[in-house]
């Protein structure tokens, strides 16, 4: 019976460690390009096969791409636009607020 419950806590700490290990920030990533590179960006972006999960504002005027993404760090968020247009990409890692932590953040 020990034996069990030695096993059980074991598996509980794995499980715990692997869920700390899996951990993921939600990251805002914009690529601005030109009018004259849109093709190009899209082009990339069609060959690293993650189109779908982009949006753009070139239709607009505004020729950015915009994605985001889940990532474990902002090296792997980055490894989500095309290596040459990674130079100008922006990365903001975002953010949840409960209503409790406005509140709190009003009584600051």
């Amino acid at each position: 019976m020990k034996w069990i419950q030695s096993m059980l806590v074991l598996a509980v700490a794995v499980a715990s460690f692997s869920a700390r290990a899996d951990v993921k920030s939600r990251y805002l990533i914009t690529v601005p390009h030109t009018a004259d590179t849109c093709l190009k960006a899209l082009d990339e972006t069609v060959a690293q096969k993650n189109l779908a999960k982009w949006d753009w504002g070139c239709g607009s005027g505004d020729h950015t791409g915009y994605l985001i993404v889940d990532a474990a760090s902002d090296e792997a968020a980055l490894s989500q636009v095309p290596p040459s247009q990674r130079a100008v990409a922006k990365l903001q890692k975002l953010n949840k607020f409960t209503a409790a932590e406005v509140k709190s953040l009003h009584s600051k």
